[in-house]
């Protein structure tokens, strides 16, 4: 698989993005489950037998609903009082015998207005589960974009372990073939008396370690497939063929030089982690206000309006009419003096003061965090300079040494050790150039609102930072 592969897989396939996925999706669903909560009317029902004075009953169905603070309740009630007896107002027990032997119904329809006189936050409390609801879905989506960031940076960087790995073996092999001819010239040269045995020890000595370095990189081979193939989602001894990515010079100039103060203004006032700790904020603040009206006397005042009709049959006021208007007004109070109340309100305003500072510590972080990787990234273009430079030495004092060895100046263990320097700075240029796209990749992966596949699956998350500032999930 190439890297653009391997990132596509990783995407629709790895187990914490997939994780991230399904938060999203149930956040959408509580946000149905809170709609209806809040939004919802309730149909309210009850009747009630009487069997005193004459089997009789009333009937009472309402619909409640609950808005700016108010609750808001129609209701219909009816009651029936049997042949020969009449109750006081058509309702209830209570009862006179009648000179008219006739069943009488009493029809009532009315409304009920009730609010908490010292709730000044009511309508907070009332469209509480909506907020939290709204700010679950709004922190899914953020976090379903930061886990599609990490996850393609983590499949980036198990795609170049495996190359990385892969190059190495590559030079260990024709280290090893190069250090077996080398032994085969060497003995032959003992043999004519062109070399002492001691350069048959060295060039064994290097043999023995191009072989060991050769297994070392082998086994680090296997460990890199597995996380690559953890990574996707795979079985972890699957097979694993990766198509290297050129990492040339070419390829090194293509990666830009990032306005490291724009980028940090950028990641301050977009970023998706800050955002979801901000509204976490904003959701204790409104449940803080909610619990400062809990240790407020508890006061409501309901009035009711009711239009009252008795008669002969459901509905009919041939008897009378009457139309009621009545305030009530209850009063509720906790013995304890609202001791759990008031530690409640304590305990949302310790959770603010430490949500501030989990906010002030994020911003810090993720600074200090993008900093490093510029100067990473920095740091790896310099030394990029000096690796090829350092090859390019490397090559030109094996090939000196090589011509003194044929000359007799020197014996083979300075061949080995040209031989091994040159690997080791070839190793060297090609693990620079890959820390530099890595670096690159790690800096990139902190900016917000980048456009990864799983951004553009998860609109939610594409919330400007106008509306992060007003506080708009």
């Amino acid at each position: 698989m190439s890297l653009r592969e391997a990132i596509g897989r990783a995407i629709t396939s790895n187990r914490d993005l997939l994780a991230a996925r399904s938060a999203l999706f149930q956040a959408r669903l509580g946000r149905t489950v809170a709609a209806v909560t809040v939004f919802a009317p309730v149909l309210t029902s009850s009747y009630t037998a009487y069997n005193e004075s004459g089997d009789n009953g009333t009937a009472r169905a309402g619909i409640l609903t609950k808005t700016l603070g108010f609750e808001i309740e129609p209701y219909l009630r009816m009651g029936y009082v049997p042949n020969g007896y009449e109750s006081f107002n058509g309702f209830g027990n209570g009862y006179n015998q009648s000179a008219d032997p006739i069943d009488r119904y009493g029809t009532a329809a009315g409304i009920t207005i009730s609010r908490k006189l010292f709730a000044i936050a009511e309508h907070i409390r009332q469209q509480l589960p909506i907020s939290q609801a709204d700010i679950a879905i709004y922190t899914a989506a953020n976090n379903l974009v930061l886990a599609g960031r990490e996850v393609e940076l983590k499949a980036i960087t198990a795609f170049f372990t495996v190359q990385r790995a892969l190059t190495r073996i590559a030079v260990r092999e024709r280290r090893l073939r190069d250090a077996q001819e080398f032994l085969v010239t060497v003995r032959d040269r003992i043999t004519h008396g062109f070399a002492s045995p001691l350069d048959g020890l060295y060039a064994e000595i290097d043999l023995n370690q191009a072989e060991t370095e050769l297994i070392t990189d082998r086994t680090a081979l296997l460990s890199a497939q597995e996380q690559l193939n953890d990574l996707l989602n795979r079985p972890v001894t699957a097979p694993v063929m990766v198509q290297p990515e050129v990492i040339d010079a070419a390829r090194v100039a293509t990666i830009p030089v990032h306005d490291l103060d724009g980028d940090v203004r950028g990641l301050l006032s977009g970023s998706e982690q800050l955002g979801s700790a901000a509204m976490q904020a904003e959701l204790q603040l409104l449940e803080l206000r909610v619990a400062r009206d809990r240790i407020r006397p508890d006061v409501t005042a309901a009035l009711t309006g009711e239009r009252l009709a008795t008669g002969t049959s459901a509905f009919n006021g041939n008897d009378s009419v009457n139309n009621v208007v009545a305030l009530t007004v209850t009063w509720n109070m906790p013995l304890d003096g609202w001791r759990a109340e008031r530690a409640r309100y304590d305990q949302l305003t310790l959770q603010l003061a430490d949500q501030d500072r989990t906010l002030t510590g994020l911003r810090s972080n993720l600074e200090t965090r993008l900093r490093a990787d510029w100067r990473q990234i920095t740091a790896q273009r310099r030394q990029l300079t000096l690796a090829e430079r350092r090859l390019e030495i490397e090559q030109l004092r094996l090939a000196a040494t090589l011509r003194r060895y044929e000359a007799g100046a020197v014996d083979n263990l300075e061949v080995t050790r040209a031989k091994q320097a040159l690997d080791s700075a070839e190793i060297a240029l090609l693990d620079t150039r890959i820390d530099l796209v890595l670096a690159d990749a790690a800096y990139r992966a902190l900016l917000p609102m980048t456009p990864t596949p799983v951004a553009v699956e998860a609109p939610e998350a594409r919330i400007t930072t106008d509306a992060r500032a007003a506080g708009k999930p």
